[in-house]
C-alpha cells in the first residue's frame, strides 16, 4: 500500500503523462491501464481499410465498449468530438452488436481536467434515449482514468509510467549516472532561451516566491547542499560552456512546462515532475538522483522557476 504522500506523487506523475498525451499516445495510456485493471479487456488493432470499426477496446465480461477521443484541446475540438461520438457509436453498434453483445458504451475523453464542452455533453444527452439498453452510455474523463490508475498495484503504476517515483532520500552521487543525464540534456533539441544572471540567488526565497508545495521543496532542499559542490567539481576539467548550455536547456524545459500546465491545478508540482521525467532517460534511482541534483542546482541558479525580485 502507498502512503498518502506516495499516492499524491503517483497522481502528479499520471497528470503529467495525461497532459502530454494526445491522440494515439493517450489511447495507448488508456489501453495499458484498462489491460491491467480489467482481465477481460481486449484492445482492437486497426486492420487496413476496415480500421477498428469504431471500437478502441472492450471488456468482454461486462459487454462494455470504449471509443477514445484525445484532442490537444477538448474545448476547441468540442464540435468535432460531438460528431465523432455520434458517428462512432453508430458504427460500433453496426459492426459489433449483431447478437446484442454491446451492453455499455464509454466515450473516453482526455479533457485534461477541463470537463467536457457543451456539444459533447448535449450529444450524450440526445443519444441516450435512442439506446436504452446501453447502461451506462456515458463519458469517461481523464480524472476517471486517473482513479482507475491509482487503484492499480504500485508495481503496475510504475510500469505504466515508465519508472519509479523519485525518492525523498538523496543517494551518493553516481558520476556515471550524472554524466549520462547531462549528456542526454546537452544533446536535446529545443529552444535556447537567453539566461539572466540572478542578483541574489537564494533557495528559500525562491521556494517561497514560487509558492512551491512542501513535496517539491523537500526534493530541492535535500539535494541543494550537495548540488553546488558536485556540479562545480564535475565541470572543473570540462567545458564551462556546457555548464551554461545546461542552464539554457533547463530554461527551455521550464518555459515549455509552464505553457503546458498554464491552466492546471498544482501547476508548480506538475512542472517539477514533468522536467524530472523529461531529463531522466533511464528511470533508475541513481539516474533520478542525478537528475534531481541538477534540478536543485539550476533551480537556485534561477534557470527553472521564477526569479524573486532583488532584495532592497
Amino acid at each position: 500500500m502507498l502512503t498518502p504522500e506516495q499516492k499524491h506523487v503517483q497522481s502528479l506523475r499520471f497528470k503529467v503523462r495525461a497532459y502530454q498525451s494526445d491522440g494515439q499516445a493517450f489511447e495507448d495510456l488508456f489501453t495499458w491501464i484498462m489491460s491491467k485493471k480489467l482481465p477481460a479487456f481486449r484492445q482492437i488493432k486497426p486492420q487496413g481499410q476496415l480500421g477498428d470499426r469504431k471500437n478502441d477496446g472492450f471488456d468482454d465480461s461486462s459487454g462494455t465498449y470504449f471509443q477514445v477521443f484525445a484532442p490537444e484541446d477538448v474545448w476547441k475540438g468540442d464540435k468535432y468530438g460531438a460528431d465523432k461520438l455520434a458517428t462512432d457509436l453508430a458504427g460500433l453498434l453496426k459492426y459489433w452488436n449483431q447478437t446484442g453483445q454491446v451492453k455499455a458504451f464509454r466515450y473516453v475523453v482526455n479533457d485534461k481536467y477541463k470537463g467536457l464542452g457543451p456539444e459533447i455533453e448535449q450529444t450524450l444527452r440526445d443519444i441516450r434515449p435512442l439506446h436504452p439498453k446501453l447502461d451506462p452510455l456515458s463519458s469517461l474523463l481523464t480524472g476517471h482514468l486517473e482513479e482507475e490508475f491509482l487503484s492499480l498495484d504500485p508495481f503496475h503504476q510504475d510500469e505504466i509510467l515508465g519508472g519509479m517515483a523519485p525518492s525523498m532520500t538523496p543517494e551518493t552521487v553516481d558520476n556515471d549516472a550524472l554524466s549520462s543525464v547531462i549528456h542526454h540534456i546537452l544533446h536535446e533539441d529545443g529552444p535556447m532561451p537567453i539566461l539572466g544572471i540572478p542578483l541574489d540567488p537564494s533557495l528559500d526565497r525562491k521556494i517561497e516566491f514560487n509558492q512551491l508545495p512542501d513535496l517539491v521543496a523537500s526534493h530541492l532542499r535535500s539535494r541543494n547542499a550537495e548540488a553546488a559542490s558536485v556540479i562545480s567539481t564535475y565541470f572543473r576539467y570540462r567545458s564551462t560552456s556546457d555548464k551554461e548550455l545546461l542552464g539554457q536547456r533547463f530554461k527551455g524545459f521550464y518555459n515549455a512546462a509552464e505553457l503546458l500546465f498554464a491552466e492546471a491545478d498544482e501547476a508548480q508540482s506538475l512542472i517539477f515532475y514533468q522536467i524530472l521525467d523529461h531529463i531522466t532517460l533511464q528511470k533508475t534511482s541513481r539516474h533520478q538522483n542525478a537528475a534531481l541534483l541538477l534540478m536543485a542546482y539550476y533551480f537556485e541558479a534561477c534557470d527553472i522557476y521564477k526569479e524573486p525580485p532583488p532584495l532592497t
